[in-house]
């Protein structure tokens, strides 16, 4: 019964299905449909899922109708099931990321964990997978070596180890074609970076040349301007011929411009000469890697070649017993050398038991334990300064660079994606130390309290904020500017009076006005009205509106006589006379100092390169 589908892009494996119910537990199968970027590779299967325990197991693949069979104890318990496949061709193995699928009671619930945990789940598959990678080929070549004892148990021995020497050092080029790739690809990067680059400068020189532009008739209509200026004032002659002199300035600013785009343009012209020499250098370099993979592929069936002449030849038993030999003078070596080693991880009964070492696999179980004791010493993940070029065996530069999740395995479980998550689903990136140190992790502190957070720069430009505060010293000349006119007050000189006398100077002939409310209160208080004579006596007449006249007196004057009364102390505005209409000007002139360049923010140094070990 088919329960569920997987297709497989590239170097992902994905589903659409991805609850199955746990009463479908015998016979169960999922279809598997391909594209064809592995056509021609080996598929192996694994799958993982929780039964009171973790449980990961190989899985049958019918390559003819692309089913799977699923195992019947992984649906005896709700919780994840991982499916994961790797492929295989002339002895490289790529393996893919696992497809996750929901067992539950139904295909509308959700499933309940139990047991062990996915991380635990996902260990045993990779164990599972190692074990089938490794640990079953090794059975093989032991299980072999057995049957032939009787014939030749010493050529088995020297067979099998360089079968195993072959195959690591075939991983090593492997791994060695995978970095030179890698190169390949970030140098492609950089090419096209460049060609960026010199595209922005190029729209930087056609942008330059339209603000020169723009700036010479700038300067042509600074310099009608100045004629026109010229011709209206005269006294502008000191200020046209300051002008003249930053024109000049100018001119001579544009000078080395032109001189610096002349420059630029024969850097571009070698930029370019370079980017064609490094096209011609890539050409080479894949010629020759595809060289060097053609000698690979010639090496592995000289190899292939080798191994079976030395099955069926007589003279393997010789060279058989010459490895045997140097087996045991390596096994001595290596007694010798754990001597040295007393208080490291091998235990006195161990260290008695290796003299009687009398094979290779008791030599390899001692370098096995030797290589725990490095391990303890600095661990995956552990960075240290290191004087070389180049970085040596189990270590990689610390220079940003993205590398294999699976090739790298055990430095991503340690560092993960903390410095860079590389292509998101099969790189990853690792610390860029290039031009920097370290610093602690410090949790008090918001810039040093994340993994991979970078800050501080090499040389610094000072702001406006960060000077301290200081003055500037100025010149201010002031030029004559004809006739004009000053405001000045005089000082309070205190409460005080002022003695007032003369006479009101005579107005001729005149009449005062009275309103009509004043005139009521006169009827009101004489009596008067309009048949009285008194009225027409004193009245002179009313207007149109509500205003009357006294009659005239002649013309007279008034008496005064008094003190003005104190006002305080106060203060009088006095007006200076002008000495014809004229104004002032004046030139502040202020000193300018330093150049405004970034200053050096490195402490004293030396060059390293920082390794990380893998």
């Amino acid at each position: 019964m088919i329960v569920g589908k997987i297709n497989q892009i590239g170097d992902i494996l994905t589903t659409d299905n991805t609850n199955i119910a746990n009463q479908y537990a015998e016979n169960l199968q999922i279809q598997v449909e391909f594209d064809n970027k592995y056509d021609g590779y080996s598929w192996l299967w694994f799958c993982g899922y929780s039964y009171q325990q973790p449980k990961a197991v190989p899985i049958l693949f019918d390559s003819t109708t692309s089913l799977i069979t699923l195992p019947a104890e992984a649906f005896k318990h709700d919780g994840p099931l991982y499916v994961q496949a790797a492929v295989i061709k002339e002895g490289v193995k790529f393996t893919l990321e696992p497809v996750k699928f929901c067992i539950g009671q139904s295909l509308n619930q959700d499933f309940i964990q139990h047991g062990p945990t996915e991380t635990e789940i996902l260990q045993a598959l990779i164990r599972e997978i190692v074990k089938n990678e490794y640990d079953a080929p090794l059975q093989e070549l032991i299980t072999e070596a057995k049957q032939q004892q009787e014939i030749a148990s010493e050529q088995q021995e020297i067979v099998s180890d360089l079968i195993l020497i072959e195959q690591e050092y075939q991983k090593q080029e492997a791994i060695r074609v995978e970095n030179e790739n890698t190169r390949i690809e970030n140098e492609n990067q950089r090419k096209a970076d460049e060609i960026t680059r010199v595209e922005s400068e190029t729209n930087r020189v056609a942008k330059e040349n339209e603000r020169l532009a723009s700036e010479a008739e700038r300067i042509d209509s600074e310099n009608t301007r100045n004629a026109k200026e010229s011709e209206r004032i005269g006294n502008e002659r000191l200020r046209e011929e300051k002008e003249v002199l930053r024109i000049t300035k100018e001119n001579e600013r544009l000078a080395s411009e032109a001189e610096r785009i002349d420059s630029e343009n024969t850097r571009k012209a070698k930029e370019s000469e370079r980017i064609e020499n490094e096209r011609l250098r890539e050409e080479k370099e894949a010629l020759r890697i595809t060289k060097e993979n053609e000698r690979i592929a010639n090496e592995t069936v000289r190899i292939e070649n080798e191994s079976e002449r030395q099955t069926i030849s007589a003279e393997a038993v010789k060279n058989a017993q010459n490895a045997t030999n140097n087996a045991n003078t390596a096994a001595e070596e290596a007694r010798s050398a754990v001597r040295d080693f007393s208080d490291t991880i091998i235990s006195f009964e161990e260290f008695n038991q290796l003299e009687n070492i009398q094979s290779g696999e008791q030599v390899k179980v001692l370098f096995g334990k030797i290589q725990q004791y490095f391990e303890y010493l600095l661990p995956t993940g552990g960075t240290i300064p290191f004087p070389g070029e180049t970085a040596p065996n189990g270590y990689l530069l610390c220079q940003g660079q993205a590398v294999s999740r699976t090739t790298y395995s055990n430095l991503f479980n340690v560092i993960g994606t903390i410095y860079g998550s590389g292509d998101g689903s099969t790189t990853f990136n690792l610390p860029d130390l290039r031009g920097r140190v370290p610093v602690g992790k410090d949790d008090r502190d918001t810039d040093l309290k994340t993994l991979g957070n970078k800050g501080g720069e090499k040389a610094h430009t000072l702001t406006a904020q960060e000077m301290p505060s200081h003055n500037h010293s100025a010149t201010l000349t002031i030029n004559s500017g004809g006739a004009h006119t000053h405001t000045a007050s005089s000082n309070s000189t205190g409460a005080h009076t002022h003695s007032v006398s003369g006479s009101a100077a005579s107005a001729g002939t005149h009449y005062h006005d009275m309103d009509q409310s004043t005139f009521n209160k006169l009827d009101t208080k004489y009596g008067l009205t309009n048949s009285s004579p008194a009225y027409n006596d004193r009245v002179v007449g009313l207007n149109s509106s509500t205003s009357i006249g006294t009659r005239s007196a002649g013309a007279h004057t008034h008496s005064i006589s008094g003190t003005a009364a104190s006002a305080g102390g106060h203060s009088h505005t006095i007006t200076v006379n002008s000495g014809g209409a004229h104004a002032h000007t004046g030139t502040v002139s202020i000193t300018n100092t330093g150049g405004g360049q970034a200053h050096n923010n490195m402490q004293p140094y030396i060059v390293l390169n920082y390794i990380i070990k893998y």
